[in-house]
């Protein structure tokens, strides 16, 4: 099993790789790692959700094989597959309100080049200055 981890910092990405091994034992290299850099300035937390994603049906073996334990269930003539997703964030605010991600670690298990985009667009968005703010508050906070 291959694991991608992409690293996210103030709206851009930094760093992007692929592990081998098992995601959860990558989760906790990771967090190792991003425990060296947290300050006490913000918070510092681990987070698991789920990550959902369609293909067409039918799956190539090689697909089937990947997605395999992913397979949630079929609608239609698509596949959905949940896959886990897990959070490192080590550099955090609190505006009024909000909740801003300034550094993430976005680590989920490799299935394919699709996926690593679609995920490197979540991992900008969830650092990107504005996420979680609307227009007046984002006007505020950058004057």
């Amino acid at each position: 099993m291959r694991t991608l981890a992409i690293r996210s910092e103030n709206g851009k990405v930094t760093e992007e790789v692929v592990l081998e091994g098992n995601v959860f034992d990558n989760v906790k290299k990771i967090a190792t790692k991003a425990l060296e850099e947290w300050a006490d300035s913000s918070d510092f937390y681990i987070m698991r959700d789920f990550h959902e994603l369609r293909k067409k049906m039918p799956l190539d073996p090689k697909t089937y094989e990947a997605l395999n334990k992913f397979l949630d269930r079929r609608e239609g003539n698509e596949a959905v597959i949940k896959i886990p997703m897990y959070i490192i964030s080590f550099e955090n605010v609190w505006m009024e309100n909000n909740f801003q991600d300034r550094r993430i670690y976005l680590i989920v298990p490799y299935l394919d080049e699709e996926l690593r985009q679609e995920l490197r667009e979540m991992a900008i968005e969830a650092t990107s200055e504005d996420q979680g703010m609307n227009e007046e508050e984002s006007k505020s906070y950058n004057s």
